[in-house]
């Protein structure tokens, strides 16, 4: 047995009691030990591999991915994980959120990056506000993965809160322009995030004229000029009005 299943075992008894009845200890305790767990998990070793049936597999944008299921930005936030989530069988690899430059994240009454799960529901929370060490760190991170066919690697980027709009899409483009020198096969930017502060600027019709400059500019200076086949995703929020999705992929199409 491993140390992380004797962790997840453990666990599974204790959460209950330990939710229902400290709940402020619960979050200290989760919130401070989540990062060991993750941590624990990229560096597992494996006997084996995750057998998934071919018929399974896609290809998206000229890319292989063996399954279509892969995991969500925000659990490995500083690059490790590759080699544990193409072991479980996963179809890509997407490194969590990352900015032009290294931010803390969030704390709150004292606890850094509060996380907290929930034994009923097996579902949990989180604000930990896009800690991470800036896209050179990243970017060098990538490098060093033993990439697997079939199981492509992701990045995700954000434009960063802290910055004037500005100046932070164009911290986007030059991340853009550092991940296309890497092993990064897609790049999925972050326009979702519920954890950090938005600049909005809404018009008439619903849109957010920040966000159609930053998407215009993104696509003038990076995507009219990538050198090689680097698909870009951009994802929103599962709270977006339902009127403004057929606006956002007329945006997104032009």
């Amino acid at each position: 047995m491993t140390i992380c299943e004797l962790l997840a075992k453990v666990d599974y008894r204790l959460r209950p009691l330990i939710i229902n009845n400290f709940p402020k200890f619960g979050v200290h305790m989760y919130s401070l030990t989540r990062k060991f767990f993750l941590n624990a998990l990229a560096a597992e070793s494996f006997d084996g591999k995750k057998e998934i049936p071919t018929s399974k597999s896609k290809v998206l944008w000229g890319i292989k991915f063996n399954t279509p299921l892969f995991n969500a930005a925000g659990m490995y936030k500083y690059g490790e994980g590759y080699n544990t989530v193409y072991h479980q069988g996963a179809g890509a690899f997407l490194c969590g959120t990352a900015t032009a430059n290294k931010r803390e994240g969030n704390i709150k009454n004292g606890v850094k990056h509060p996380f907290i799960s929930y034994p009923v529901s097996e579902s949990a929370s989180n604000w930990m506000g896009l800690p991470n060490y800036g896209f050179e760190s990243l970017a060098r991170k990538l490098q060093n993965i033993d990439k697997k066919d079939g199981c492509p690697i992701g990045v995700s980027i954000s434009p960063d809160p802290s910055e004037e709009p500005s100046v932070a899409v164009q911290g986007v483009i030059d991340g853009l322009r550092i991940f296309q020198d890497t092993q990064a096969d897609f790049i999925e930017i972050n326009e979702s995030c519920p954890n950090v502060p938005h600049q909005c600027d809404i018009d008439d019709s619903g849109l957010d004229k920040l966000l159609v400059k930053r998407l215009e500019r993104i696509s003038n200076k990076f995507i009219s000029n990538r050198t090689r086949n680097l698909p870009l995703i951009i994802k929103f929020s599962n709270d977006t009005s339902l009127e403004l999705v057929p606006k956002l992929m007329k945006l997104l199409i032009d």
